[in-house]
């Protein structure tokens, strides 16, 4: 889940936090604080630490300003920042939903995926959920109208790719041919028909796009033009 509260009273333990962070953690040492538990109240998040072998009346919080957790937190991936910091308490799950967190995870998890910009335009949404809704459609299987006339499409015919350029099936209706001029295309059932055949479409994985005709003699893959 991409949002989870916590309980206000449960403390940051160092297996809370992945062990990536353990060289944070233990710079941070150098400059903390580190005080008895019966001098201090438990008002900011700490770790807990102990040397004791009497039912911990040894035990020591080592605190660490904000700055520092901060940091620590730029260790963890998405998923641990949804299944692990976020439920150690409000403070923790306030930090693991910051903008500059999830803009660095959005930037690299969308490198070299397409039509993004969707998500990225959604100026009412934090980073965090534009994150989760562009992870929820990738797993969409079926493409739309708007998709296909969106995209230019690079034909691979008999194993070899069209010298003739990228495709583009108009809103209109219609797609030009360099072959077969002007003809009507239609997507029912998610198979795309067009010049008498009907190929199935289905998702690419690696770059969230499509692909038309997959494992047949004529295959379209979706392309993404940059505007100059």
């Amino acid at each position: 889940r991409f949002s989870q509260e916590g309980g206000d009273d449960v403390m940051a333990h160092p297996k809370c936090i992945n062990g990536a962070t353990e060289a944070a953690i233990t710079d941070a040492k150098e400059n903390s604080t580190v005080l008895n538990t019966t001098e201090v109240e438990h008002s900011m998040p700490s770790i807990i630490t102990s040397n004791t072998h009497s039912r911990g009346k040894n035990t020591t919080l080592v605190f660490f300003p904000e700055e520092i957790w901060s940091d620590v937190l730029s260790f963890l991936t998405p998923n641990e920042l949804c299944s692990t910091a976020s439920l150690i308490n409000k403070q923790f799950d306030g930090w693991s939903c910051r903008d500059a967190l999830w803009e660095v995870h959005s930037v690299n998890r969308w490198k070299g995926k397409q039509n993004i910009d969707k998500f990225v335009n959604k100026k009412t949404l934090s980073w965090k959920k534009c994150y989760a809704w562009a992870e929820r459609d990738a797993l969409r299987n079926t493409m739309t109208t708007d998709e296909l006339c969106y995209f230019s499409w690079k034909l691979l015919y008999n194993g070899r790719w069209s010298r003739l350029g990228l495709r583009k099936f108009r809103p209109d209706g219609y797609y030009e041919s360099p072959y077969a001029g002007t003809c009507e295309w239609a997507l029912l059932n998610n198979k795309l028909c067009f010049m008498g055949i009907s190929l199935y479409v289905e998702r690419d994985p690696e770059t969230w796009g499509w692909v038309i005709g997959n494992q047949t003699s004529t295959v379209y893959f979706s392309v993404e033009e940059t505007l100059s």
